[in-house]
């Protein structure tokens, strides 16, 4: 399965905008509790079909700042 950051990547490869963006959503949603607090590499949380469309709802917003909403 892969991570929340794996999956960044690839959002950002997809959507053609730096990784920074894409990571700034995740922030937004780590932080208002939507996804879960993880670690990059063999510690990192797996990311689930939820959480994966949390990101894609998150990052069809206009602006990482309000990606929890």
């Amino acid at each position: 399965m892969a991570s929340v950051h794996k999956f960044n990547e690839a959002l950002a490869k997809v959507r053609g905008v730096p990784l920074g963006t894409i990571e700034a959503y995740s922030r937004v949603l780590r932080r208002d509790g939507v996804l879960p607090e993880t670690k990059r590499g063999g510690a990192a949380a797996p990311l689930t079909p939820t959480m994966a469309g949390y990101m894609l709802a998150a990052v069809m917003r206009l602006s990482p700042l309000n990606a929890a909403d």
